[in-house]
């Protein structure tokens, strides 16, 4: 999204040494370019993810993957940061849960998790990482800050995925 305006600036400092998957916490009938204005306009980001894996399995690229994303305070220079559209927080008793099913799917779609798997394994190929250490949830970079990408996220589906893709 918008290469150009980050010509030049928000490089990252060397290759990084994380990934960090999350979940966009918002309602998966929303657009990418929902997504997109969440982060530019809203928030007035110059960035957000490095990408962004919609319901049917389609990568959106955000980010630039030799520039800094906006996606896990304090950790942002040396990872890439990846998302699953939807909010798969189930905790009823959290304000921002989808316990009901109020913003949508309470999981991520298999086309998901294969697409995610296969952007994950990708990146970790590139800039040899392992793929059980340098690959975490936001919920471990930020522990008791954040619950991203949900208590109903599929952690272990995706762990399997990942290394059968790489």
């Amino acid at each position: 999204v918008k290469p150009l305006s980050l010509e030049g600036r928000n490089r990252r400092g060397g290759n990084p040494v994380k990934i960090i998957y999350h979940h966009t916490a918002m309602h998966d009938h929303k657009t990418f370019q929902d997504i997109v204005d969440e982060f530019l306009i809203t928030k007035g980001w110059s960035t957000g993810y490095h990408s962004v894996i919609m319901p049917d399995g389609k990568v959106e690229p955000f980010c630039r993957w030799d520039r800094v994303g906006n996606h896990a305070k304090g950790n942002h220079n040396r990872t890439l940061g990846v998302s699953f559209h939807g909010n798969f927080h189930t905790l009823a008793n959290d304000q921002f849960s989808n316990a009901d099913g109020a913003f949508g799917a309470k999981e991520p779609s298999e086309e998901q998790i294969n697409a995610g798997a296969r952007q994950i394994a990708l990146w970790a190929k590139l800039y040899e990482l392992d793929i059980e250490l340098d690959v975490m949830p936001h919920k471990d970079v930020l522990p008791g800050h954040t619950v991203c990408p949900g208590s109903n996220f599929p952690h272990d589906i995706l762990k399997k995925k990942i290394a059968y893709y790489y």
